[in-house]
């Protein structure tokens, strides 16, 4: 909305008041979080954004129109399928980093499947309950109830309620590697 962006405008420029715009990167993770980044145009750090969402036109015309400000955004994606999806050029792949000794092998996990993550409907979550339904298996929702109140009411709320269906609500990251090792998938 034009309020968070000049929100976003505000607080970015008193940050770098703050810090004496001594910053080597600044790293953004929304789309809209770069106009503002933009609005200035004789920054001397390094501008990068990571994608978190699903590449879609929307986010396409904001990375050409804010490439088009500073050609020296690096904008960096997380997954392969986001990157092939955006056509920009000098775009990047930066895959999640994980402590692999936080998520220890289970090699008898229990019969459910998981689910984990932003309840949008971008991120699969629908996808993973047909999934379950459809291999007979009980899935277990870790989640935020959405922003979206239309999405949340009309389509999953009715979704968590089927019988293979477990919501659990919000889960602390301390109790995430259980909720991983715990599932078969």
């Amino acid at each position: 909305t034009k309020l968070s962006l000049l929100y976003n405008e505000i607080a970015l420029k008193e940050y770098l008041k703050e810090c004496g715009n001594k910053l080597d990167i600044l790293h953004l993770h929304h789309i809209d979080y770069i106009i503002p980044a933009l609005l200035e145009k004789n920054y001397k750090f390094q501008i990068v954004l990571t994608a978190h969402d699903p590449a879609t036109p929307y986010y396409q015309k904001m990375l050409e129109a804010a490439i088009s400000l500073n050609p020296e955004i690096i904008p960096c994606f997380l997954t392969n399928s986001q990157a092939k999806n955006i056509k920009i050029k000098n775009k990047k792949i930066i895959n999640n980093g994980i402590d692999l000794s936080l998520y220890p092998f289970n090699d008898k996990p229990k019969k459910h499947l998981a689910f984990a993550g932003r309840l949008i409907k971008e991120k699969g979550v629908l996808t993973a309950i047909s999934v379950a339904k459809q291999t007979k298996n009980n899935i277990h929702i870790a989640g935020d109830e959405p922003n979206d109140k239309n999405f949340w009411l009309n389509e999953l709320q009715p979704k968590i309620k089927q019988k293979n269906v477990t919501y659990i609500g919000k889960l602390a990251h301390n109790k995430m590697s259980a909720f991983y090792r715990d599932a078969r998938a």
